[in-house]
């Protein structure tokens, strides 16, 4: 049954519908959503192919699909499921196995790591051809692949396939590249951006091996709590409609056993309304910097979704598998109640994006709001780390917010009339000053 609930007008935009399910119903619907995903993957195999291409962007794309179709078809293959999407399995390893393949393993050592999954595949199901394993022999004994710099989870993707393939890392172990990345230094999940996120995602992502238990991942390094950063994170980008980075931020919660079962259902919930609207997954949507030009309209379909398609079968059978055990090392006050009420979901992610965004008026008022009903404790900590950061808003003088390319593009078009101060900072300042009092006095009563 899908709710039809709104909020006011004035501070909410309307809400994204949720499809409700109980609990014990999350097997059924993981297996509805997972054969479609898999038939529209074996659909749209032909379009993963890396050597059909016209221009260099065109080349780029269909060569990281391809590199990201071998991971899912390695994850469905460790959940006994080796058989999915079949031509597009037969494409991976045909395509693996020819010469023009080795050819490029040799030809681009520094860019090794684009062709790395579909090798694993392909070593995992006992097709790897001699000649590739030569081939990544010769890249591996030569300095290119070592001496290139990276970003930490990108050193971490090198780990993830040494340990897979059962050779030593030269870069050194995974702990280093924690300690390095955004899990060493814990994100902000209000300042963090979407390509912070994804390095998170990433980051957890090699270090558990995409789910596969292999010998080499233990996944006992990380002691952190990461609950509250992940919960807060994938509030704020369910609130703006991202099912691709949510969809990652829940599979590293059930790899790390920090994700809470109401939440996986809420979003299972979410996900369903979305594939009913959409008729499959849908991917996010693309600004420009990421549009490849070609007029192909199948083309164009399958770039759009591909992604969020092949991230969300692999989350679907995480869940399957590891249902029972998501919540494991999950601190008791995130792991809330059976069903989590959506609407106060979204709103609060709603706020925390708001503010992200540096859309003071708007987010600290809807925050404001959110805090006069006493929220309930899963959702405590997200409020608390946009607290925090209105805080930290507080200028020198006591005011509220820091504008200086906004004051002086206001100041160079409003050179009569009320100043900054009194039309933008003063009015700001009121509505802050309000929250933070509201704020003090629910931290009170709470203890």
């Amino acid at each position: 049954m899908a709710s039809d609930i709104s909020g006011p007008e004035s501070l909410w935009p309307d809400p994204q519908t949720v499809i409700e399910i109980r609990a014990g119903e999350e097997s059924a619907l993981i297996l509805s959503l997972l054969g479609p995903c898999d038939q529209w993957l074996d659909d749209y195999s032909s379009q993963f192919d890396p050597f059909v291409w016209e221009t260099p962007v065109e080349r780029y794309a269909r060569r990281k699909a391809f590199a990201e179709a071998s991971i899912y078809l390695y994850v469905a293959a460790e959940h006994g499921n080796a058989g999915v999407a079949p031509q597009l399995r037969r494409l991976v390893l045909d395509t693996v196995a020819k010469p023009e393949y080795r050819d490029l393993v040799l030809r681009y050592p520094r860019h090794f790591l684009l062709f790395s999954s579909p090798i694993l595949y392909a070593a995992s199901q006992g097709e790897l051809p001699q000649d590739l394993k030569e081939a990544v022999e010769r890249v591996l004994s030569g300095r290119t692949l070592w001496s290139a710099e990276r970003l930490p989870h990108r050193m971490m993707d090198i780990w993830n396939f040494c340990t897979a393939y059962g050779i030593p890392c030269q870069l050194g172990e995974s702990a280093e590249f924690l300690e390095l990345g955004c899990i060493g230094q814990p994100l902000d999940p209000i300042e963090a951006n979407l390509r912070d996120a994804y390095a998170l995602t990433h980051h957890l992502m090699f270090y558990y091996n995409f789910g596969v238990r292999s010998p080499g991942f233990l996944g006992n390094e990380i002691s952190e709590n990461l609950a509250e950063t992940l919960l807060a994170l994938t509030i704020r980008f369910l609130a703006e409609g991202n099912c691709d980075i949510v969809l990652e931020l829940i599979m590293v919660g059930v790899f790390h056993k920090q994700f809470a079962p109401g939440m996986a259902r809420l979003v299972l919930g979410w996900l369903n309304a979305k594939v009913q609207e959409h008729g499959n997954v849908p991917g996010p949507e693309a600004d420009e910097a990421h549009r490849i030009d070609l007029d192909d309209s199948r083309f164009q379909a399958w770039y759009a979704d591909y992604h969020t398609t092949l991230v969300a079968a692999s989350t679907l059978r995480t869940l399957q598998r590891d249902w029972g055990d998501m919540h494991l090392r999950l601190p008791a006050n995130l792991v809330g109640p059976s069903d989590w009420d959506h609407l106060q979901l979204q709103r609060v992610g709603e706020s925390l994006n708001r503010i992200h965004r540096y859309e003071l008026p708007l987010g600290v008022s809807q925050l404001h709001e959110i805090i006069q009903v006493d929220p309930p404790t899963h959702l405590r900590p997200a409020i608390a780390a946009a607290s925090e950061f209105i805080e930290r808003q507080r200028t020198a003088d006591g005011q509220f917010g820091f504008f200086p390319d906004e004051k002086a593009a206001y100041e160079s078009e409003n050179s009569y009339g009320e100043g900054f101060h009194e039309s933008i900072a003063a009015p700001l300042t009121e509505i802050c000053e309000a929250f933070c009092e509201a704020a003090h006095q629910r931290q009170l009563q709470n203890g």
